[in-house]
């Protein structure tokens, strides 16, 4: 059975996935400005609940009960917390987001090929033994950034790592609907009128 409309905000949320992914890269670094991120955070999770949200109005409802009931209880439970975020984020005060700092540590190789200057800036520089024409073999980065989570079922998750398990369940949901086998449509329009 095709979905056509569910089908097309699954891409719609693939694209707000893929652009929040790097987002949430570059705010890690310390590159993107938080509300960058929270915007693209906004358009996936509305894409994503519209995806379900299509699929019962497409009149999968039953298919997609059926397929819900038989996923681990970890996945129903984040898939419902993505429509409760999408909720507050359209409705009340945005998605919860929990900031954490964290150390992006990158390990450079100049021996290998040219660094640009700015890949060797950040808040601690380590070098490494000196190597091939008095060059360190190696230098250690490390920035300080800062990575979202939210807190699903009393445990952390990163943010991007819950969007993209949701993405690819309500992939699964519509292939599961695509491959469903067809149900015959009842002939009859309701109960005969007298004349």
């Amino acid at each position: 059975m095709k979905t056509p409309f569910a089908t097309h905000k699954l891409r719609e949320s693939e694209f707000f996935l893929h652009h929040l992914e790097k987002a949430a890269n570059e705010r890690a670094a310390g590159n993107e400005p938080q509300e960058t991120l929270r915007f693209y955070l906004s358009a996936f999770l509305s894409a994503a609940k519209s995806v379900i949200e299509i699929v019962k109005w497409e009149r999968h409802g039953r298919l997609y009960r059926e397929w819900e009931a038989a996923l681990p209880a970890k996945d129903r439970n984040l898939l419902r917390f993505i429509g409760y975020q999408r909720d507050a984020e359209v409705h009340r005060r945005g998605a919860r987001l929990e900031p954490r700092r964290i150390n992006l540590i990158q390990y450079l190789y100049p021996s290998v090929r040219a660094l640009r200057f700015t890949e060797v800036m950040g808040d601690k520089i380590e070098y490494g033994p000196t190597g091939i024409g008095k060059l360190p073999k190696w230098i250690k980065v490390t920035r300080h950034g800062v990575e979202h989570r939210f807190k699903i079922d009393g445990h952390w998750l990163r943010m991007v790592a819950a969007c993209r398990r949701c993405f690819f369940l309500l992939r699964h949901l519509l292939q599961s609907i695509e491959y469903a086998p067809s149900e015959p449509r009842s002939t009859s329009r309701g109960p005969k009128r007298s004349k």
